[in-house]
This record gives structure tokens, sequence and C-alpha cells, in this order.
């Protein structure tokens, strides 16, 4: 095949890839809305409700321990600021973090406890005025999670690489040269076969 032709058939794939997931997305909605809608038989319409504001209520109650573990930083640019601004706080608020007491560990627990509020709040007006400090937590939390180039990985961890490096097809596809074969042809992955 020659160059445009692999082009075409590449942006084919792309544009299903994308139908594919467009179609999930609806079909995602579509049985959120009958969860709720057979949440709301059970439990009856105004009952709903109330279950909206306790979960505001618990969500505001997170929010604000999230907030008073962050207590003097200031992340107003989070929203304010360019990329470069935004990127910046990251560091410093983890620095802020891990120079308190097990301030890692609450952080992290107050910020899965937030976010899940948060999921059961979202349509709630407080919840959608929050929303970017909820933004800000998260990436805190996802920036104190990732490893640092230094750190030991867990021995599953090591285990798994290992086993993914010499299985057929494994990492690379270089699993059948450990078997006297060669290097596996590069090919390209149509992500909707």
């Amino acid at each position: 095949m020659n160059g445009s032709g692999r082009a075409i058939v590449e942006s084919v794939g792309r544009v299903r890839f994308a139908d594919k997931i467009e179609v999930e997305e609806v079909e995602r909605k579509d049985r959120v809305k009958s969860k709720w809608a057979q949440l709301e038989a059970i439990v009856g319409a105004g009952q709903t409700t109330l279950e909206q504001e306790r979960a505001v209520a618990l969500m505001q109650e997170k929010y604000e321990i999230c907030c008073g573990i962050l207590h003097g930083f200031d992340w107003s640019d989070w929203v304010s600021g360019d990329a470069h601004a935004r990127i910046g706080l990251l560091p410093a608020a983890q620095e802020q973090l891990l120079s308190r007491v097990n301030g890692k560990e609450r952080f992290l627990q107050a910020v899965r406890d937030l976010s899940k509020a948060f999921a059961l709040a979202v349509p709630h007006e407080k919840a959608l005025e929050i929303r970017d400090d909820v933004a800000f937590f998260q990436a805190v939390a996802a920036a104190l999670t990732k490893r640092a180039p230094g750190e030991a990985r867990p021995e599953e961890e090591l285990d798994q690489a290992v086993r993914q490096i010499i299985a057929p097809g494994g990492a690379g596809g270089y699993g059948g040269h450990l078997r006297g074969g060669g290097p596996r042809q590069a090919r390209h992955l149509n992500p909707l076969r």
C-alpha cells in the first residue's frame, strides 16, 4: 500500500475509534439516566433531592478539610494563571504537604473522600462553585502519588514487568527473540480490531 493509501486507512481508523468513543459515551449517559430513574422510583422523587442535599453537605465538609490541610497556601493561580503558573503550584503544594506530619496521607484520603462526595453532588450549584478547587486538589494528589525516579518499585510490579518482557508478544514485541526467534515486525495497530 502506498503512503497516501495508508494515511487514508489510518484516518478511517481514527474516525471509527472516535465514533466508538462517542457511542460509548451516549450509552453511558443512558445507563446513568436509567439508574437515576430507577433510584427515583424506589426512593421517590422528593427523597432524591434530600439525598443530594446530604451529598452536598458531605462534599462541603470534605472540601473544608482539604482547604484546612492546605491552610496558608495560595492556589488562586490554578484558575487565574497561565499553564506555567498552574504547573508551578503543584511542587509548592507538595512541599507544604510533605513538610507536615502525615500531611501526604491525610491529604490523599481527604481528596479521595472529597472526590466521592463531589461526584454525588455535581449537578448542584455548590458543587459547580468548587469544581476548580477540586481539580487542583486532585492534581496535587496525583502528583503526590507518582513515584520519583529513584524510588524502589514494589516486588509485584517488577515480577509483572519481567513476565511482560519474556511472554510472547510482550513489551516491545521481543518475546519470541528469547526463544530463538527475531524481533517481530512493527505494524500499525487499529484500535477497532
